[in-house]
């Protein structure tokens, strides 16, 4: 292992940053550039808790599915694609616009709070010196596939309001992470799909420009001095 460096995706389940720093930052320190936090609590479940705690409730945004209860107990996560929240935009509305500009979405906010740990077990030399804190990001055509948005049109609405809010979160990132400490990786499941044509009913044709229209809007707001890198996973 000595000739070779490891990249932690991100998707590490444990109950807190913390732990994740420690169980893998820790041993495996010497082998990583980038170090994330895992996703920890309510980022368990990847993008359901964007559904649920921020779709859910949009006033613009009316839910036409979520999760079958557990015996009677509200669901939170679905069980498989069919048991997914479902959602449509409200009639006559034309943009969907989110509150609580750079925090609503959660990443900033998550992020500034595990840096601060990292930087901290870093000090104390806990942790590697050269390590970077990755911060994993769902891309906007990710966080909404069309399986969760009952018409195409309402699909677009949507994304163009993650990706406003997103935009938002970069910056706060940006703000408050030193660059040279940063990494952000952006996570893509539907563009694999999409790429594909396998993420009707969005056609066949131009899922590749759907998705690196997307980054070539976001990506200027990477800080300069930042580490970028991408996960493409189904």
């Amino acid at each position: 292992m000595s000739d070779r460096t490891l990249l932690l995706v991100g998707s590490v389940p444990l109950d807190s940053a913390e732990d994740v720093f420690r169980s893998f930052g820790q041993p495996l320190g010497r082998y990583l550039r980038y170090l994330p936090d895992g996703e920890v609590g309510l980022r368990r479940h990847w993008i359901s808790r964007i559904h649920y705690q921020v779709l859910a409730l949009h006033p613009d945004i009316k839910v036409t599915r979520q999760p079958a209860l557990d015996e009677g107990r509200e669901r939170l996560h679905p069980r498989d694609p069919g048991d997914s929240w479902k959602f449509r935009v409200k009639t006559g509305v034309k943009k969907i616009r989110f509150g609580e500009s750079g925090w609503r979405l959660g990443y900033a906010r998550d992020a500034v709070n595990s840096y601060f740990v990292f930087r901290t077990l870093r000090e104390r030399g806990i942790l590697a010196q050269h390590l970077r804190f990755q911060v994993s990001i769902a891309s906007p055509n990710s966080i909404v596939p069309p399986r969760v948005v009952d018409d195409i049109q309402d699909l677009q609405i949507i994304r163009e309001g993650i990706e406003e809010a997103l935009a938002s979160e970069l910056i706060e990132i940006g703000a408050r992470i030193p660059e040279t400490d940063l990494a952000i990786q952006w996570d893509c499941a539907t563009e694999v799909q999409d790429a594909y044509g396998a993420a009707p009913p969005l056609p066949r044709e131009g899922g590749i420009e759907r998705s690196a229209d997307q980054m070539r809007r976001l990506a200027p707001l990477v800080p300069a001095g930042a580490s970028l890198g991408f996960h493409f996973c189904f």
